[in-house]
């Protein structure tokens, strides 16, 4: 059913434009918080780009006049009759048109409204004709995804315009408040993760992990994930590769030390295993700020969008944490993956600004870069390395490729890319696949250095052990992209 929404829309438009040629502050509101001309209907997108103009052009100091509006319209190349049709309209929103500066919050209101109806009729009108060309179902997807895309529209935004010098004192706060307390970087607690990603784990960044299959992407990415929940720090999980009992195998073998084999096999658990995993302090401290998002369906990035704002008032996440992007759909059809990634990627950097978090995920490793790095050419690695998509080195602010050590529980973590830290270095991290555990080595050997402490009792094994687990993992989980590890 048609909306008839034509008198009170350009009554609201009127409205706005007449406090918007009246007062500067309204001018700066509207165009900070994202309301461009497609807001208004066609009669006024001339005029209100006209006001924008004027703005900007004058550094925010100016408002558009009757004779400046005339002069803009010439100047464009019109003649004098139509400048002079395009000048009434200035006039009737002006000058026939009354508006309180009060009303304005209500006025932006029903213009967001009135371009949500517009914008939906169309919509709708579109679904009537793919119904009857793509079927109900493909057609009701479309309308679904096109009635979110006009909701995101509205979604206004503040924008930040300063000179350097403006921005000195606050500059200089914000430099004073991380000096003083440098907690405030978020930090995974593995040394050789965080001396690459020395500013922390930033909102708006994002870490990339890249290896061949089975080379502990998922498990390096958990074990960075309990650490920060650990800390206090809200994480969001997507296993794209996995359920989310899955995922909890992995986390409950990780924070209570039994074999995740064990886990996918619960008949052979004994009763002291599950009272051990009642009792975990998991549940209360790190699972308390660990949150999964188990999609039924692939996920979308607008999917994504509408999940975290869905949470957004009792859970913020500080990282949310994709295994992987590859699997995340795009909102958007190019024809091309590679191009359909960096439409992902760049969305998400632009999500995590707007809702505050940090993105970490993984991508392959490419047969050439695995290659190189098989024989020891540890140097050919850089940001060609990774399978699919350039896309990943453009948009990354951290790039650790990952391999395994040959008969060794170790994994080399090599930094391609490190933006705000050092490039270019090896570390090695010790791990224990059975327990799906990555930990620092200078941590371990600090600790193990002791009297009272053994490196093999620190991981509850032997290394006799840690390799029957690792073992056992690869029957029980085959298949999967990263097994457990």
């Amino acid at each position: 059913m048609d909306i008839d929404i034509t008198n009170n829309t350009l009554d609201t438009e009127r409205k706005i434009i007449h406090l918007m040629l009246s007062y500067l502050d309204i001018v700066n509101e509207m165009y900070d918080s994202g309301f461009a001309i497609d807001y208004f209907s066609q009669e006024h997108q001339h005029l209100v780009r006209a006001i924008y103009k004027e703005y900007l052009d004058s550094n925010h100091k100016r408002l558009l006049t009757r004779p400046s509006y005339r002069d803009h319209l010439i100047g464009t190349g019109m003649n004098k009759n139509n400048a002079y049709i395009f000048v009434q309209v200035h006039d009737k929103c002006y000058h026939g048109t009354d508006a309180d500066f009060n009303d304005f919050g209500v006025l932006k209101k029903n213009l967001i409204e009135s371009f949500v109806a517009t914008q939906s009729q169309m919509c709708l009108s579109e679904y009537s004709k793919d119904c009857k060309s793509a079927g109900f179902v493909s057609a009701t997807k479309n309308l679904v995804n096109k009635m979110q895309s006009v909701v995101s529209l509205t979604e206004t935004r503040k924008s930040f315009y300063a000179s350097g010098a403006d921005l000195k004192e606050e500059y200089l706060q914000n430099l004073d408040m991380f000096r003083k307390n440098p907690e405030l970087a978020i930090r995974c607690g593995i040394e050789e993760i965080d001396s690459s990603i020395t500013v922390g784990f930033r909102p708006q960044h994002l870490t990339l992990f890249v290896a061949d299959v089975g080379n502990y992407k998922t498990s390096i990415m958990i074990n960075v994930a309990l650490n920060l929940a650990d800390n206090g720090h809200g994480v969001l999980f997507i296993p794209l590769e996995m359920n989310r009992f899955d995922l909890m195998h992995r986390i409950v073998a990780n924070r209570v030390g039994i074999d995740v084999s064990l886990l996918s096999n619960p008949d052979q658990l004994s009763d002291e295993q599950i009272e051990l995993i009642k009792q975990s302090e998991m549940w209360v401290k790190s699972q308390k700020y660990f949150h999964i998002l188990d999609a039924d369906e692939r996920t979308s990035v607008l999917t994504l969008k509408n999940e975290i704002e869905a949470k957004a008032r009792s859970f913020k996440p500080k990282v949310v944490i994709i295994d992987y992007v590859d699997n995340l759909q795009s909102d958007s059809k190019y024809g091309q993956r590679y191009i359909e990634i960096g439409e992902i990627l760049k969305s998400l950097r632009f999500l995590g600004k707007q809702y505050g978090f940090h993105i970490i995920s993984a991508a392959q490793m490419n047969r050439s870069a695995i290659k190189a790095w098989k024989s020891g050419n540890e140097d050919a690695m850089d940001s060609t390395s990774i399978y699919g998509s350039h896309q990943y080195s453009a948009d990354s602010d951290t790039i650790f490729a990952i391999t395994k050590v040959k008969e060794e529980n170790k994994i080399k973590l090599y930094t391609i890319k490190a933006r705000h830290g050092p490039s270019g270095q090896t570390r090695e991290l010790r791990v224990d696949p059975a327990r799906c555990q990555i930990t620092s080595i200078s941590e371990i050997d600090s600790m193990s250095s002791l009297p009272e402490f053994d490196a093999d009792d620190i991981l509850n094994t032997s290394s006799d052990d840690i390799g029957k687990g690792s073992d056992v993992n690869v029957v029980n989980f085959a298949g999967a992209d990263d097994l457990i590890i």
